[in-house]
């Protein structure tokens, strides 16, 4: 079976015993990005990661459905430059990846994991080693990774579903690659959404407007500095 194929399996395994796969239907969920973690702001990042510093931010991204729609499964793919930790496993003698967790505090980037998710493989992930400005200890690889991707169902369908804890450089927010597809319990896929529905880029006439407020700005600070002040 493809992603979309097992899509379809795992809402159905997780909500009702059938399924027909669907085509998209009109917008029925939307995308959701809360910010979690912010040390320039004073939010800082929790233990071991404490030490994650500016310009690095944590984001939860989620799904919503905007008209009561039930949501049973999720084909999920984030590209960008991703924050991870790897954590080394005594008995394999290798780092391990941290994936899948229920953490919204620390410096990794994983798939969060609520009780009664069905994944179809993985999740999966990569850690490059390097690009991070955390040093790496006996126990932790750290490094910036390039994607997290899987598809699971849900067991009890809901109305909200959150997906992954990201961990990214804040200037970043808009260089990610998300496509989300969304099934019903059914396993008919009724929305697919894509970086801009978590991450909605401004309008060129909210650039304009930043771009006037700094000529402004500047134009300020160049007269002060002609009259002595």
């Amino acid at each position: 079976m493809n992603r979309f194929q097992n899509l379809a399996f795992l809402a159905a395994v997780a909500g009702v015993a059938m399924f027909t796969v669907g085509t998209a239907a009109e917008a029925a969920v939307i995308g959701t990005a809360t910010l979690i973690k912010d040390p320039a702001h004073g939010i800082p990042f929790a233990a071991p990661d404490a030490a994650l510093g500016a310009p690095w931010v944590s984001y939860e991204l989620g799904l919503a459905s905007n008209a009561g729609e039930l949501i049973g499964a999720v084909n999920v793919l984030i590209h960008g430059p991703l924050h991870q930790r790897w954590v080394f496993n005594e008995d394999t003698g290798v780092f391990d990846s941290t994936h899948n967790s229920t953490n919204r505090s620390n410096g990794d980037s994983h798939v969060h994991n609520v009780s009664g998710l069905l994944f179809y493989t993985g999740p999966n992930e990569d850690n490059s080693g390097v690009g991070s400005p955390l040093a790496d200890t006996p126990n932790y690889d750290y490094g910036v990774g390039t994607f997290l991707t899987d598809v699971w169902g849900i067991t009890g369908p809901t109305t909200t579903a959150s997906l992954a804890y990201v961990v990214f450089p804040a200037d970043k927010k808009y260089d990610f690659d998300i496509s989300v597809q969304v099934a019903d319990p059914n396993g008919n896929i009724i929305d697919a959404l894509d970086e801009t529905d978590f991450f909605p880029t401004p309008e060129p006439t909210t650039w304009s407007m930043i771009g006037t407020a700094l000529a402004c700005f500047a134009g300020a600070v160049s007269r002060n500095r002609s009259s002595g002040r």
